[in-house]
């Protein structure tokens, strides 16, 4: 271990929140250690999911390309029951003008944490601590102390200014803290597995949503010739089993589809409960939770690994400037308002859909497999449905209006608290290619010379942007401020709203 047993940040597990948190603390300059007790990086598929919102952080990151050459991208979702595709859901139509990334990409989780380890490797200094076990936390008023046993079996001693505990839901840090981790355990047991098939129906890398008596069969392709993620419920006779194999679902898998399929290769099979819960609190002193050491949920919607990088992406430009002297401690306060309210939103959302589509009562079982794809078609094509079905599974409509960071205000369809709409400016670009900054920012919608009438000494950049989209509702001559993760502070023509939107988050302590 270097001699240097100082640092700024203490991360704690190297898993997706982990390392996404990591990417933007090095992004800002920040000094951090980040320890893993495993050997290295998953070898496990895992989580498969990377939703649009997580795509834009990345892009930030300048990694969006690595995740397009190393995932799949799903445009397409077949609902089916019977055997037979009831519903087509396009997801490219479904999302376009609303992000640049208007797809599922299918990824597995391993992949992620290849992508986000390497990019943290490519510069000197940076690296991860593997085989680190975190023994106890010292959560002071002037630093936090980490003890961990390192690779070599001593005892090492880590200090910081803060910890984040990214460590899963078994999370260590939460122990330590003594916080309790409240919810309930679904009945079903459920199983995963990553299979090679061939068949002439399931054919094309896109993702099937069979719909069962007893719950659902997904298979979501994955990069690779044939390659498939299948998950559904474990048979009733099978629960409580450690032994059950691919061979035990096999055909349970074939007479719940009925379509006819040929398993040509088995690569990873595991059985899992679903649990959903949320820690009392992501913030304690100088400690942070993130990830699933803070929540974890039903998996409706892929939701959980992505919002463990938006959470990973909300702390660590608040980290970053407290850390810097531009923003008092109290700023830090705001991880756990914003970040606990969007948890409860999705644990509510998700326990709702995800008992739904596993309800095995009759009536519940007519209404998934016959009147859901219906409501499933028509919600999908129209307009506004549309907009809001995608939003909300691409993690786009993610708000923080009650936020101590937000000043209330609307124009048109978009709110403060609101992620920054995505749309085209007058030069034809995306407008999140000018918003890659990693501090607060001022647009200015309309005449780059009316701008200049006003007296704004803010350092921060502004972006005059004449083209005003339909979203805010035909205004003209107002500001936007953004925070570092694009969601809006204030919107409107108040000169001196603008300048405490800014001064809220950046104003040094004294």
């Amino acid at each position: 271990m270097p001699p240097n047993h100082t640092t700024q940040v203490i991360i704690v597990g190297a898993g997706p929140t982990g390392l996404t948190l990591a990417a933007m603390l090095r992004r800002y300059g920040v000094d951090f250690v980040l320890l893993d007790q495993h050997e290295g990086i998953t070898r496990l598929s895992k989580a498969m999911v990377v939703h649009a919102r997580s795509m834009e952080i990345f892009q930030e990151l300048g990694l969006t390309q690595n995740f397009l050459d190393a995932g799949q991208v799903t445009e397409r979702i077949n609902i089916i029951t019977q055997g037979r595709i009831k519903e087509v859901v396009e997801l490219k139509e479904f999302g376009q003008g609303q992000t640049q990334f208007p797809y599922v990409l299918t990824i597995e989780q391993s992949r992620t944490e290849a992508i986000l380890a390497d990019h943290l490797m490519d510069r000197e200094g940076v690296y991860i601590r593997w085989e680190c076990e975190l023994l106890s936390v010292e959560n002071g008023d002037d630093e936090v102390r980490a003890t961990y046993r390192d690779a070599h079996g001593e005892q090492q001693v880590l200090v910081a200014r803060y910890l984040v505990g990214c460590d899963g839901a078994g999370s260590t840090v939460r122990h330590q803290l003594g916080l309790h981790f409240d919810g309930d355990t679904e009945a079903h047991t459920f199983y995963v597995a990553d299979v090679r098939i061939d068949s002439a129906v399931i054919n094309k890398k896109e993702g099937y949503l069979n719909l069962t008596e007893g719950g659902l069969v997904l298979l979501f392709g994955l990069e690779g010739d044939r390659h498939y993620r299948i998950i559904g419920v474990l048979p009733e006779h099978l629960t409580g089993r450690s032994d059950v194999t691919f061979a035990d679902v096999r055909d349970t898998i074939r007479e719940q589809v009925r379509t006819p399929l040929t398993f040509l290769e088995e690569s990873w099979f595991s059985t899992y409960r679903v649990h959903s819960r949320m820690a009392e609190t992501f913030h304690a002193g100088r400690c942070f939770l993130a990830g699933d050491a803070s929540h974890v949920h039903t998996p409706a919607g892929g939701q959980g690994m992505n919002t463990g990088i938006q959470d990973a992406y909300n702390l660590a430009w608040k980290l970053a400037f407290v850390l810097q002297g531009r923003s008092r401690s109290s700023l830090l306060d705001t991880y756990n308002q914003e970040r606990m309210a969007n948890a409860r939103h999705l644990l509510a959302t998700t326990d709702r859909e995800f008992r739904f589509m596993m309800g095995g009562d009759q009536w519940t079982a007519f209404l998934r497999m016959y009147v859901f794809p219906f409501v499933v078609k028509v919600f999908t094509t129209t307009h506004i449905g549309n907009k809001e079905a995608f939003a909300a599974l691409a993690q786009l409509s993610i708000t923080y209006p009650d936020s101590a960071l937000t000043i209330p205000g609307t124009l048109g369809s978009v709110s403060a608290g609101d992620r920054m709409p995505d749309f085209v400016t007058q030069n034809g670009h995306s407008i999140y290619r000018f918003l890659h900054q990693p501090d607060y920012k001022l647009l200015w919608f309309g005449p780059e010379a009316t701008l200049e009438q006003y007296e704004l000494d803010l350092p921060v950049p502004r972006f005059p942007v004449e083209s005003v989209p339909e979203v805010f509702g035909g205004e003209t001559e107002f500001f936007v401020v953004l925070r570092p993760d694009n969601h809006i502070a204030y919107l409107g023509d108040d000169v001196e709203e603008v300048r405490r939107a800014v001064a809220v988050a950046t104003r040094v302590s004294g």
